[in-house]
């Protein structure tokens, strides 16, 4: 059992093609507005934003609509396992949220998504530089 206090963990370095990842197993939960990896499949290391979270009972697990503004926007999301991705400490404004949940016009939307992982990608490389 995931406990909802734990302390967030920072997010992992972007993989190469040949580089084998695993989910660790003190994960975050899933929440929508938070960020993810991919940690399988063509997407394999793509930043996305959770959209929306499928509870036990779809198929084998828990599923994911995840959006990242371009290939996969507002109004066509990428549904992922949970087991297939890494969800990062930290996540979306819960004013940007909001905004996103009322807005009409999905290309704002989508331009807006794109920036926010944008940045969120050029801080995670920031930390990574300094780090090493």
């Amino acid at each position: 059992m995931i406990d909802a206090c734990a302390p967030e963990r920072a997010p992992v370095r972007v993989p190469g093609p040949r580089t084998r990842l695993r989910a660790p197993a003190d994960g975050l939960r899933p929440r929508p507005g938070g960020y993810c990896r991919s940690l399988a499949g063509g997407d394999r290391g793509r930043l996305y934003l959770i959209r929306r979270v499928y509870p036990e009972g779809h198929g084998t697990g828990r599923y994911l609509d995840l959006v990242d503004g371009s290939r996969h926007g507002w109004l066509r999301p990428k549904r992922k396992n949970l087991r297939h991705v890494l969800v990062l400490a930290g996540g979306s404004d819960p004013e940007f949220w909001d905004w996103c949940q009322t807005q009409q016009d999905i290309r704002q939307i989508d331009g807006r998504v794109r920036r926010l992982l944008e940045k969120e990608e050029k801080e995670f490389m920031m930390k990574e530089e300094q780090g090493s």
